[in-house]
This record gives C-alpha cells, sequence and structure tokens, in this order.
C-alpha cells in the first residue's frame, strides 16, 4: 500500500547501493522504531572551530573621513564662486 506516493522499489535500491538503509513510517509508532534504529546506527563526534571574536574597524576609517569632507565643504565652499 503506498500512502505517500514515494517509488520505495528504488529507494530501497539506492539505500543498499549506497550501504544506507530506508525508512519509511506510516504512524507514530513505526516513527519511533525508526528512531530507535537510528540511534543504535554509529555516532561520530565532530569537532566544532572555535567562534572567533571579530572587531569592527569601520569606524576608524569612516570618522576621519567624514572630517576630511566636511573641512573640504567649509574650507572650499566659496572657490567655485565669482567675486562681483
Amino acid at each position: 500500500m503506498r500512502t505517500s506516493g514515494l517509488d520505495e522499489v528504488t529507494l530501497n535500491r539506492m539505500a543498499r547501493m549506497t550501504g544506507g538503509q530506508f525508512f519509511q513510517a506510516a504512524n507514530g509508532t513505526s516513527l519511533e522504531t525508526i528512531y530507535r534504529e537510528i540511534d543504535q546506527l554509529e555516532r561520530k563526534e565532530f569537532k566544532q572551530a572555535r567562534l572567533r571574536a571579530y572587531r569592527s574597524l569601520f569606524v576608524w576609517f569612516a570618522v576621519p573621513a567624514f572630517v576630511c569632507v566636511m573641512l573640504e565643504l567649509l574650507l572650499f565652499q566659496g572657490r567655485g564662486m565669482r567675486l562681483p
């Protein structure tokens, strides 16, 4: 009986070819059984890289740039204007 429209024959064949297993749960009880079987499989420990703290250096460049732009506007604001 197909409840989900999956091609179980092909999925079983793929699982065998790759050394895996195919599980399909029809109800909650069979799902719990599948979870117990999966829990019995080989566990592998994963090493997690250490987290690094980064400091943003944007402000160290943005503030001097802003000051330079403001100085240019203040000092040279009348440079392009003609005097009467």
